[in-house]
């Protein structure tokens, strides 16, 4: 009786469910033919999907899809619980935080976010961290809010504060904003908790608004948990790690060499660790019972490792047993220089000794900790290795920073080579920059300053006993020129200096036994008494008259505006034609002035070829300085091209080098001698009367002044010559200009004798204007003349007519070459262009 009461309520509880849906369904059917349409519609469309994913299951199973009303029904309802059973995996799906559908596109797990699988998405999103990046550019609110309330009228300020809280709330939503924005934009790389809060409070939030739509303060409290959850839960960053970088590429580089199948699982034998930098962290690789072990396998093997894998892998083969497996753990990077330059040693050294593969660094290189002068680098040379420890010499130097000196131990069984760092140089002792003239007690020997050596002595009795020092204007080249004059005269030496500047010698000017000559044919006069005094002097050598002659010095300041001087008088004022004879005088006063105690010094810019006309004649110079800067052209040309350069701080006063042509080559501190010089100078013995009054040596004899008359054509240019009229060698004495002569062929008389003068070059003496020195001097370049409009032409232009010119026999100035560049005088150029300018040009056109 009481099972039939409890089966009667069933059936009317269902009876009452069944009532309950129908009642539902009538409520909610169509109230229109159109209506029903879209319902049977969508019923006839949910059974096609029915049928479509059955027949597809059954094909995908195997199974064969039945004929007929049985097989179609079979087919619906397959296809129904497939649609069934998607569904309730959608629904796993959404609320466990899985993608939807299709395979992940990133490396996120459950509680990590990961970086992109997508091989074909864009580089900047592969490994790109979950919340990275912003939505725009950062944009400066503090200073847009300035901005603002710097355009507010003064009546406006109250407003002020509202304005500054009103942008702090658009900042902050702004922000806000951009931060929802970021996170789902990297959905797919959240980590999996992080998606599932999001989707249940998201279904949570729908299933509220739908069911009570008006408790608005529910759907806060639901809203605003998951989303600080979901925000919490989205990840801070992410980086790939160790295994998901290498794991792959260095599986397919190992898997040909163990010779497995290409589907084989490579967790069951490849284990990488997610950070290798971690303690314990090891790459360990299972071994195949069919892979031997040789040590050609495992050569091969570690190759791969070591392709793939960065750093240094040390590898423990376990062959034995049923574990047979290698073990990688990485070599202990060892202190500071040992860590730094380690690792890089040992790349190049593992291949030269050809150390088996994966051996630890630490059995074979060293390298001290600290990298300073006690350093010491060893490397262990296996046994058989036919290297040579010169090799092993070139990798070191090579890869570590410095030098470093060998010391090779490779006697008996444990073969050692060792380097330690090459020593520092010595430092360079450092020169005085201020060095004071001392007196030498040697006639011979010149105290010109210091070297790194010691003092610095120039030596006259050598076989170029004549010296030179070269510089720029303000270097302390004639200051320079001082030490030999008072070197001279303090072992009775007479000095003669020649210079064409006004204010040069001031220091020593008027003391006795020194003439200074400042004009062109007072120079050369000088120079011709100089000349004739040597010849006069080398005839007496051997006798007691010799033996008693005061040694002479030639001090030449400016050497190329004396030489300069010389050409334009030789050429404009006498009309000479080639070679100057003074040239030769230079050149054989150089040759011969040692035997006969007459020297010469000079003082120059730089030591230019053209000055002296030939290499011989300036390589007679011996010894030559530089004091201040020097350009490479002007060291090549002082010391030759071959000598090495030496460096020196030419901002020092008085700095420079001093050496021979081909030859040593050192720094030097100059002496200074300027503000002594006088004082010196007053404490030697007077020199003769006759060289004050500007005679010639009393030495010169009629011989002596007709011999140099016939060789070399010198008696005219003597003070008191056929062309020195009105010269005398008497320091500061004031020349007159000479007046027009005749050619003469008679006696010239000199204050020490007199000659026959037999000069060539008297013949054109009568067409000379016999001016003084000043005039008719060329001064403009053909480059010159044409820019300053003397010729009205460009130089190209100029360069032209030229040609044409000597075409038309109309020949262009000879003119006058000095340090390389030949000049000419504003007559000359205006002469020949008043005559070239009359020839005409021919015409291409054809005559009629």
């Amino acid at each position: 009786m009481q099972h039939e009461i409890q089966a009667a309520a069933d059936t009317g509880g269902t009876t009452q469910w069944i009532n309950s849906v129908g009642a539902w369904i009538v409520e909610h059917a169509p109230a229109s033919q159109e209506g029903w349409w879209v319902v049977l519609a969508a019923v006839g469309v949910l059974i096609g999907v029915c049928m479509g994913m059955g027949a597809k299951h059954l094909k995908d199973t195997g199974r064969k899809e039945k004929a007929g009303l049985d097989g179609a029904v079979e087919t619906f309802f397959e296809g129904v619980a497939v649609l069934v059973g998607q569904a309730f995996g959608a629904v796993g799906r959404w609320f466990s935080g899985a993608p939807m559908w299709g395979e992940p596109r990133s490396a996120a797990t459950w509680w990590r976010p990961g970086p992109l699988l997508d091989l074909d998405a864009p580089a900047a999103e592969l490994g790109s961290v979950a919340v990275a990046g912003t939505l725009w550019e950062p944009y400066d609110w503090a200073a847009a809010r300035k901005r603002i309330t710097a355009c507010l009228p003064e009546w406006a300020a109250w407003t002020a504060p509202v304005a500054t809280t009103l942008g702090r709330a658009l900042e902050g939503l702004v922000r806000a904003v951009g931060t929802l924005w970021r996170g789902m934009r990297a959905w797919h790389q959240w980590r999996r908790a992080g998606r599932a809060t999001a989707r249940t409070g998201l279904s949570l939030f729908v299933a509220f608004a739908v069911l009570a739509p008006m408790a608005a303060l529910g759907v806060v409290a639901i809203a605003i948990p998951t989303a600080i959850l979901s925000a919490a839960l989205w990840g801070d960053g992410y980086e790939y790690d160790f295994d998901q970088i290498h794991g792959e590429t260095l599986w397919q580089a190992v898997r040909p060499l163990l010779r497995l199948d290409d589907d084989t699982d490579q967790s069951k034998w490849l284990t990488l660790p997610r950070d290798a930098d971690a303690d314990g962290a090891a790459i360990v690789l299972r071994l195949p019972m069919t892979l031997l072990g040789t040590p050609a396998d495992r050569e091969h093997v570690q190759e791969a490792l070591e392709a793939v894998v960065p750093g240094e892998w040390e590898a423990a083969w376990e062959t034995t047993g049923r574990r047979r497996h290698v073990r990688w753990t990485q070599a202990p990077s060892g202190d500071g220089a040992d860590a730094e330059y380690g690792p890089g040693l040992w790349e190049g050294l593992r291949v030269l000794l050809k150390v088996p593969g994966g051996s630890a660094r630490a059995d074979w290189l060293h390298i001290s900790p600290e990298l300073d002068e006690s350093t010491q680098i060893s490397i262990r040379v296996p046994r058989g290795w036919l290297g040579t420890p010169e090799q092993l010499d070139f990798l070191v130097n090579q890869r570590m920073p410095g030098e470093w000196i060998m010391r090779a131990d490779l006697v008996g069984a444990n073969s050692v080579v060792h380097w330690t760092p090459k020593p520092p140089p010595a430092p360079k002792p450092q020169l005085p920059t201020m060095v004071e003239w001392i007196p030498s007690d040697d006639p011979a020997r010149v105290y010109i300053g210091e070297v790194h050596t010691g003092p610095k002595y120039i030596d006259t009795t050598t076989e170029t006993p004549h010296w030179g020092i070269s510089g720029g204007t303000g270097d302390g080249k004639t200051t320079g020129l001082l030490m030999p004059v008072v070197h001279g005269r303090q072992h009775g030496a007479l000095i003669d200096c020649i210079t064409m500047k006004a204010n040069a010698f001031k220091d020593i000017e008027g003391e006795s036994g020194i003439r200074v000559h400042k004009t062109g044919r007072q120079a050369v006069a000088a120079m011709a008494e100089f000349y004739v005094s040597m010849k006069a002097a080398e005839a007496l050598q051997g006798t007691p008259e010799g033996d008693a002659l005061p040694e002479r010095f030639l001090v030449i300041d400016e050497f190329a505006s004396f030489v300069k001087s010389a050409k334009i008088w030789w050429k404009y004022g006498l009309q000479g034609k080639g070679m100057p004879p003074f040239e030769a005088w230079f050149q054989m006063i150089l040759m011969q002035g040692r035997s006969a105690n007459h020297k010469i010094v000079i003082g120059a810019h730089t030591f230019t070829l053209s000055l002296f006309g030939d290499t011989e004649t300036r390589d007679l110079i011996g010894a030559k300085g530089i004091v201040g800067a020097a350009s490479g052209p002007k060291w090549a040309v002082t010391y030759g091209q071959e000598t090495p350069r030496v460096e020196w701080d030419h901002t020092v006063k008085g700095r420079g080098v001093i050496g021979v042509t081909g030859g040593q080559v050192e720094e030097i501190q100059y002496a200074y001698i300027t503000p002594f010089a006088r004082e010196y100078l007053r404490d030697c013995a007077p020199a003769a009367a006759w060289h004050a009054r500007g005679e010639m040596a009393p030495w010169i004899d009629d011989h002596a002044l007709s011999e140099a008359a016939q060789e070399l054509a010198i008696t005219p240019f003597l003070a008191g010559g056929a062309y020195m009229q009105g010269v005398t060698l008497v320091t500061g004495a004031v020349i007159p200009a000479p007046k027009i002569g005749k050619p003469r062929s008679e006696l010239v008389t000199s204050q020490a004798g007199t000659a026959a003068v037999t000069d060539p070059v008297t013949e054109h003496y009568e067409h000379q204007a016999d001016q003084d020195e000043s005039a008719s001097l060329p001064h403009y370049s053909l480059r010159e003349a044409c820019e300053q409009g003397l010729i009205p032409v460009s130089y190209a232009a100029a360069r032209q007519r030229i040609a044409r010119g000597r075409k038309n026999g109309v020949q262009f100035p000879e003119g006058i070459d000095v340090e390389g560049v030949t000049c000419y005088t504003a007559a000359e150029l205006a002469d020949w262009w008043t005559l070239v300018s009359t020839i005409k040009k021919k015409s291409s056109k054809p005559s009629m």
